[in-house]
């Protein structure tokens, strides 16, 4: 349930605290040394997960280019893992396919500036309003450092403070300052070479997973989100760096290893809630894509970069494409 929490800002394009200083821990490296049997849990969970190594992956089929399905990750210091072998993929490409193109966040912004329903619920029925008044209170320093107040994160709808809180703090700095995430920057790149790029989805396609959220239940959800924050840093450091060694399921099974930390504390229902809305922000998604990504695929030419966490898994871009009738190979880096 966790990892929902640092991939939401798939929808908006992951020992130091957010508020102490920018760049955190790999806890993977700590655990490795401290508690092996955890460790070496975590790297079984992901050995168990298909197609769970690789960010590039070579798409085949008969009588047209080849394309290639790159996992990216949502991060402003992301971009500077791409290697040659990427880096090939995508200039040879004549198509660039994300899940959200520049004009439908576009729109998105606009809805979000002439629409304050969109954002803000009612006094009392946003996210926050349902937190005991201590939880806010020491959460308050999480919130500031996004520039928000306890006020606001009580009235936000939920799709807008969990895309907030799914991005660390420093990342929002680095963006405010003009730093771009890597799916955004492969945008800009395409546009400076005149290369077309289509999306998968709308905006509100994206975010239709919060559309049936409890409210008690998106309450427990929301305090989950606050006290992970205060160890943002870390978590982004462990993930960046799977993301770097092409572990991708790894980096599934390090969330779920973080929620099994707690997993006593949280109710039952809240559990069930999380781990529904996780399987429509990821596996629901890679299935309204393939109608517009098979037709994009059989043309060929194709550099089709999502957020890495699709890539994996029995209902996973590769398995799926697969599924198609394509040749998909992972192309090592």
């Amino acid at each position: 349930m966790r990892r929902i929490f640092w991939t939401l800002i798939a929808l908006m394009g992951g020992g130091g605290t957010a508020w102490a200083a920018c760049g955190g821990e790999d806890l993977m490296a700590r655990l490795a040394a401290e508690r092996p049997p955890a460790h070496e849990a975590i790297l079984a969970g992901a050995a168990g997960i298909e197609n769970g190594e690789g960010r590039l992956w070579r798409v085949e089929r008969a009588g047209v280019p080849a394309s290639h399905l790159f996992g990216t990750y949502h991060d402003t210091t992301a971009i500077g893992t791409m290697t040659a072998q990427v880096e090939a993929a995508f200039e040879e490409a004549g198509t660039l396919v994300v899940e959200l193109t520049e004009d439908e966040m576009a729109r998105l912004q606009a809805r979000v500036a002439t629409d304050p329903s969109f954002v803000f619920a009612a006094e009392g029925a946003g996210v926050a309003a349902r937190l005991a008044p201590a939880e806010l209170a020491r959460a308050e320093a999480v919130l500031a450092r996004r520039g928000l107040t306890v006020e606001m994160a009580e009235r936000m709808q939920p799709w807008m403070f969990f895309s907030v809180m799914g991005i660390p703090a420093c990342e929002l700095e680095a963006m405010a300052a003009g730093a771009e995430v890597m799916d955004k920057a492969l945008m800009t790149r395409a546009a400076a070479a005149g290369m077309p790029v289509v999306g998968l989805e709308t905006y509100e396609e994206a975010l239709g997973a919060f559309g049936g959220i409890d409210p008690d239940l998106a309450a427990e959800l929301a305090g989950d989100a606050l006290r992970l924050a205060e160890h943002e840093e870390d978590i982004r450091a462990t993930m960046l760096g799977l993301y770097r060694e092409g572990r991708i399921a790894a980096i599934d099974s390090f969330s779920d290893w973080l929620a099994a930390e707690e997993a006593d504390r949280l109710p039952a229902e809240a559990v069930r809630v999380g781990d529904a809305l996780e399987a429509e922000l990821i596996d629901a998604r890679n299935r309204r894509w393939m109608e517009r990504l098979v037709p994009v695929l059989a043309a060929g030419g194709a550099f089709v970069a999502v957020g890495g966490l699709h890539l994996p898994g029995d209902v996973g871009l590769v398995t799926l494409l697969r599924g198609e009738g394509f040749t998909v190979t992972r192309v090592p880096e």
